[in-house]
């Protein structure tokens, strides 16, 4: 659960791109399909290990089975850990919360008028085309730079980013009122 701060509003709540776990998927459906692919392969290949193969096609369908429950236990897995791989942009502050195993979490947060810079990087033919890349994002007096990976439309969440840090200037700047002059106690 993420506490938000007093008037903390969230602007928007995004994950990294649905490309990403369609192509974890495709993976492992190639792995599933593969040992029933080379079982046919051997039936057809090797005739004479028919009769093999068909006293043993209850362990063979056992562990068919088996690497099929694998594989569907790695795919949760996987999609556990983009469901949870969130970033929250508020009006004060940017809350990444990354999964990095089943049960280990790393969260960051940043301040919007600690942001310094901000870049885009789109690397390839595929994140080109469904418009995803990385955003890098610097602060203030900061060591290290803060990614997020395969950011869905990264250009205009990086444009949503620059508005808040402007606004969130804005109002840690802004002129505060002068202060009422004391009341000199007269003698």
């Amino acid at each position: 659960m993420i506490n938000l701060l007093d008037g903390e509003k969230i602007l928007s709540m995004k994950r990294r791109h649905w490309f990403v776990i369609a192509l974890d998927a495709v993976y492992l459906i190639m792995l599933g399909v593969l040992p029933f692919v080379g079982m046919c392969a051997v039936y057809i290949l090797f005739p004479e290990s028919n009769e093999s193969l068909q006293e043993n096609a209850s362990f063979i369908t056992f562990y068919g089975l088996a690497w099929i429950t694998f594989l569907w236990m790695f795919f949760f897995i996987n999609w556990t850990n983009y469901y949870l791989d969130t970033f929250l942009i508020t009006n004060k502050r940017i809350i990444y919360i990354e999964q990095v195993r089943l049960f280990r979490r790393n969260a960051s947060e940043l301040r919007l008028e600690k942001i310094q810079d901000i870049q885009v990087k789109i690397l390839g033919i595929v994140p080109s085309l469904l418009n995803m890349g990385d955003l890098h994002i610097q602060t203030a007096g900061g060591k290290d730079e803060v990614v997020f990976k395969s950011v869905p439309n990264a250009h205009g969440v990086k444009n949503m980013i620059s508005k808040c840090c402007d606004e969130a200037l804005k109002v840690n700047s802004a002129p505060t009122a002068p202060a009422a002059p004391a009341s000199v106690p007269t003698m």
